[in-house]
């Protein structure tokens, strides 16, 4: 059985800037990573350690597969601003479905999908998703001249 732990907390709304209907960054990824995280290693912790093991300023999560012995997600909770968050954290097997993102200026910014045999789930990745037999990824590299630090600007809307 497993047990789930919920807990919520309010963002902060700060300065606003308008953004543009939509927006976009046109590129050609530099390099291709792949990527093996080892059993028992915390997913973003190993996504961290691809980051500066390989020097990587901007690129693009494309893909990743695996298992988990427990994921620890947030996700919005309210359509309204400043917006509320809860975090979920559940122990047990699941199938890691997706695993996607950015890495902006260094820093990840992934999101999960998974499922065990009663539900599927996803959300914003959080420390505290541990590897059951091994997670792989692909990470698509671009130039450290593209600036897409907007693409993961809450306050731009």
């Amino acid at each position: 059985m497993n047990k789930m732990e919920i807990s919520f907390t309010k963002g902060e709304m700060g300065k606003v800037d308008k953004a543009p209907d939509v927006q976009t960054v046109s590129t050609e990824f530099k390099k291709i990573i792949i990527a093996r995280l080892r059993c028992g290693t915390d997913v973003l912790e190993g996504l961290q350690n691809v980051v500066k093991e390989n020097n990587i300023k901007n690129a693009v999560i494309i893909t990743g597969i695996g298992s988990l012995t427990g994921y620890h997600i947030h996700m919005v909770d309210n359509v309204d601003f400043p917006h509320e968050e809860v975090y979920i954290k559940e122990q047990g097997p699941f199938d890691l479905l997706n695993i996607n993102g950015y890495i902006v200026n260094g820093r990840v910014h992934s999101h999960i999908s998974i499922a065990d045999g009663n539900k599927a789930t996803g959300g914003h990745l959080e420390p505290g998703t541990t590897i059951f037999t091994f997670v792989a990824l692909t990470i698509g590299i671009v130039g450290d001249d593209v600036d897409i630090s907007r693409l993961d600007d809450f306050r731009y809307r």
